[in-house]
């Protein structure tokens, strides 16, 4: 059915995923490579909202910055070829964490010695005794996240910093989630004394930990100038324009088949076919398997999803700090993540302060924002001025934006490894990762990776 000696490849999904496959395919001159769109635009989560108030401020749908990968070619896909007045380039993003109602302005990391002395004391002793016996007992695995942090970090840090923490951040109790689902959010230690303790724990039994990760390179971070995220998007979409990939908007895909020659047939809700050889699909598993067939209507899965409220405010005074990212572990604030927009260095705030804070909920249809209670949030924690009034202020709901890693995810995606075995060979899912990682700027890397992996294959097999 295809009549082309061209390999026909289609990618689904406009994300940063699908853009980073559909760079990479294009690069081969025997490909035509169309991206596939549901909405109207492409970027997925990486998209902006101009302010109202002044043309040059927007507001993006969370933090979105751009991280350097190390890798030179997946780098020179997002950032290359970009003028230097259109991104600007920062070493490292300024970050804060505020818990048990202190902030740390040094680091986004945990800093559990702010618990009153007692329980902090405590804890510590509890962790000591925990990491003893970790090492009499050697490595263990664990049923749920609460078994597994009770024998890392004992009793108290479990219950007053994790529990109520995780509570907050992926809305499940501690017995309801997989293990290691706190490096979700970043929480493999305690605060830096912690880790400190168990390296040292651990050298007096002759034992070691694992060698932290080195990097050659520190990170470059990158944030277009003006526009916001969306600044960004754009320019991606002209180099893929450029590129000669086929954009396509608004396809809501109806059904997929493997036809008796190979391809791929593709039914649109309009009742439009095409053809192709490969396809790149960088949406939900769940929803590509109902597709084929392979995972039959009635069968939902069980676990839930975390929505996002999304805060923007523009405020009449400047920052009086520099920080840019705030990670808000303590239960009694709202916000569990805000972006300073006015810390970034060389971004034209004019005297004013954008900022916006994301607050989780479990409830899909719950969009009110309770405004007044984060203005005062933001002013307890340290993010604004206490004399700030606000200029504007404007809203954003992402419904389902993630699943936390509970068991009952856990068992789904055992199901979906199951099913995805009869997925046919010429559909590849590059931008699959674990949960723990998708607040890590992992998809783009991992994404290239497994395309260049896809594309070998493919070769291999003419």
């Amino acid at each position: 059915m295809i009549s082309s000696k061209r390999n026909k490849v289609a990618v689904v999904g406009g994300g940063t995923a699908g853009i980073v496959s559909s760079l990479l395919f294009a690069k081969r001159s025997d490909c035509e490579v169309h991206l596939i769109e549901r909405d109207d635009c492409l970027g997925g989560l990486c998209r902006s909202m101009p302010s109202n108030f002044c043309e040059d401020l927007h507001f993006d749908s969370g933090s979105r910055f751009i991280v350097s990968s190390g890798v030179e070619e997946l780098d020179e896909m997002l950032t290359g070829g970009i003028c230097s007045e259109s991104l600007l380039t920062f070493d490292k993003i300024n970050s804060a964490s505020y818990f048990a109602g202190k902030l740390n302005a040094e680091s986004s990391l945990l800093d559990v010695s702010s618990l009153p002395k007692e329980t902090y004391e405590n804890g510590l002793r509890d962790f000591e005794s925990a990491v003893r016996n970790q090492s009499n007992r050697g490595s263990e695995t664990f049923d749920n996240l609460e078994l597994q942090l009770r024998n890392e970090f004992g009793d108290t840090f479990t219950e007053k910093v994790f529990a109520p923490i995780i509570r907050k951040f992926q809305r499940h109790e501690l017995h309801e989630l997989s293990p290691d689902a706190h490096e979700m959010n970043g929480l493999r230690f305690a605060d830096l004394q912690s880790r400190e303790l168990f390296e040292k724990l651990l050298r007096n039994k002759g034992l070691e930990s694992q060698p932290r990760k080195k990097t050659h390179k520190a990170p470059s971070i990158f944030y277009p100038s003006r526009g916001g995220a969306s600044q960004w998007i754009g320019k991606l979409q002209k180099k893929l324009e450029l590129a000669g990939v086929k954009l396509r908007f608004g396809a809501n895909l109806g059904s997929m088949a493997l036809l008796q020659d190979g391809s791929l047939e593709m039914t649109f809700s309009d009742e439009t076919s095409d053809f192709f050889d490969q396809v790149i699909w960088t949406g939900p598993k769940a929803l590509l398997l109902r597709l084929l067939g392979l995972l039959p209507p009635a069968e939902k899965p069980s676990f839930g999803m975390a929505s996002v409220k999304i805060a923007h405010l523009l405020l009449d005074r400047p920052a009086n700090h520099k920080i840019i990212n705030f990670v808000a572990h303590d239960p009694k604030v709202l916000p569990w993540r805000i972006t300073c927009y006015g810390s970034i260095p060389g971004l034209r705030k004019d005297g004013l302060l954008p900022v916006t804070a994301e607050i989780l909920s479990d409830n899909p249809s719950d969009h009110e924002i309770p405004w007044e209670k984060i203005f005062e949030d933001l002013k307890i924690i340290g993010v604004i001025d206490p004399d700030s009034k606000i200029l504007e202020s404007r809203s954003q709901f992402i419904p389902n934006a993630f699943p936390p890693p509970s068991l009952s995810l856990r068992n789904w995606q055992d199901r979906e490894d199951e099913l995805s075995r009869s997925i046919p060979e010429n559909i590849s899912v590059p931008n699959q990762i674990a949960a723990t990682d998708c607040f890590r700027a992992q998809v783009a890397p991992t994404t290239y990776r497994n395309t260049l992996k896809f594309m070998e294959r493919v070769s291999d097999g003419r």
